[in-house]
């Protein structure tokens, strides 16, 4: 198993003579580990997903919302490395997807976020943050 964090140690209590406590804090990287890498993008989170689990792709997707099928069938076909950082909503990631690619976003990039480039991101923080949640539990 693939072990995507770290641990510090942090001493609360600035003086010897003071009584401290000492806590840990798990620091959980944003990077695409091999298990990740060229993943097809999937339709955005719905809450059936967040609350039981249940992830989707477009190939067993039951419900099509969309309002543009077209641009639906254009993010099928890419991967989530190929999502760019630059944008406002999906269909910019068909016309221009500038920027640097998923995950490694720039500072705006993180703060306008496409509801695919957060879909994904949701994703890859869930599945990273695995291994930090069961050491914490331990």
């Amino acid at each position: 198993s693939d072990v995507h964090f770290f641990k510090v140690g942090i001493r609360y209590g600035w003086s010897e003579d003071e009584p401290h406590s000492l806590g840990i804090l798990w620091i959980v990287k944003n990077r695409l580990p091999q298990s990740f890498a060229r993943q097809m993008v999937r339709p955005h989170l719905d809450e059936e997903e967040i609350v039981f689990g249940q992830p989707k792709d477009y190939q067993t997707s039951e419900s099509d919302d969309s309002e543009d099928p077209k641009a639906d069938e254009e993010l099928r076909r890419m991967q989530q490395e190929q999502l760019g950082g630059f944008g406002c909503c999906d269909c910019c990631h068909r016309w221009g997807n500038c920027g640097r690619k998923f995950p490694h976003l720039t500072f705006t990039g993180y703060m306008w976020l496409t509801p695919q480039l957060s879909s994904s991101l949701c994703r890859l923080g869930h599945d990273l943050s695995h291994s930090a949640v069961m050491d914490i539990k331990q």
